[in-house]
């Protein structure tokens, strides 16, 4: 009798800590953050811990660390991606046909675009001199062009 009620004890407090990842599982279906289903797996590691018999505090714990490795790695990765974005929205000239004048052979090119001449990488190895190339990012004053506009390497 003694170890059905500790299967019990055990299965209902795996059972709270499922019921709250549901919950932050539903959560994170009507807010789409990413963050709340961070919270939906610690809790479901949690959950696990208390069906193989941890301790609350080692349950406590484990869904602690997750869930703060977790938001760590979604804030790395939205920063990373912002700045990726905001650079792409920033440079109006992402996306601007240029002409190749010259090639060298490590690919670094002179092309015309706006006027003048600028330095610029060339991505793809089928660009020739007399071409015409997109823009597709920047690396201080050197343009990196390819064949494709930066929409289509996406």
């Amino acid at each position: 009798m003694q170890y059905r009620h500790k299967y019990l004890e055990l299965a209902m407090t795996a059972g709270i800590w499922l019921s709250l990842a549901l919950a932050a599982l539903i959560g994170e279906f009507l807010s789409g953050t990413f963050y709340l289903l961070v919270f939906s797996a610690s809790f479901a590691i949690a959950s696990l811990a208390s069906f193989f018999g941890a301790a609350p505090a080692v349950q406590l714990i484990l869904a602690s660390i997750s869930a703060l490795v977790g938001v760590a790695f979604l804030r790395r990765h939205r920063k990373r991606l912002n700045t990726q974005t905001r650079a792409r929205v920033d440079d109006p000239d992402l996306g601007q046909r240029v002409e190749i004048l010259h090639i060298d052979e490590a690919r670094q090119a002179r092309v015309q675009y706006r006027g003048t001449c600028w330095d610029a990488e060339v991505r793809s190895p089928r660009l020739t001199e007399g071409q015409h190339a997109y823009i597709v990012g920047r690396d201080g004053n050197r343009l990196i062009v390819d064949t494709t506009p930066p929409e289509e390497n996406a």
